[in-house]
């Protein structure tokens, strides 16, 4: 049995960046769509995830360079959904505990990316994601 460690960078949030909150919908989420789109020279930084199928799905959410084709890189999947199942995934990234001082914690995408999503299987799917999208530096 082999195991691959999805490449992901934690980074504290910059205070000079932008906050969004998106709030997504397919009723045919199959193949690849953008949930944010990039922005030359600047990283989203994604604090909250949320997900929610209507059936059997398989999904990933990464790197993408452009609005089409795969994920450049996966950094959270994939995750299977089943009938079995809440049919519900939710990552509150702001959770880490983070010592007394130190800034919260965000999954960073490379400079120049979107955030992708990658689906295997129709479903009906609702996304809510939040964050920032900011500069790498300063904090």
């Amino acid at each position: 049995m082999a195991i691959t460690a999805n490449p992901i960078v934690m980074a504290p949030i910059p205070t000079n960046g932008a906050r969004w909150i998106v709030s997504l919908y397919s009723a045919d989420l199959e193949g690849g769509e953008t949930i944010k789109t990039a922005v030359a020279g600047f990283s989203h930084y994604l604090t909250h995830l949320r997900i929610r199928c209507s059936t059997t799905s398989v999904i990933s959410i990464g790197d993408r360079v452009a609005d089409t084709g795969a994920l450049t890189t996966t950094l959270i999947g994939p995750e299977t959904y089943t009938l079995a199942s809440t049919l519900e995934s939710q990552w509150d990234i702001l959770d880490e505990p983070c010592p007394a001082g130190s800034p919260p914690l965000a999954l960073k995408f490379q400079v120049g990316f979107g955030i992708g999503i990658i689906a295997v299987g129709v479903a009906n799917t609702s996304i809510w994601a939040e964050g920032w999208t900011a500069k790498d530096a300063p904090w």
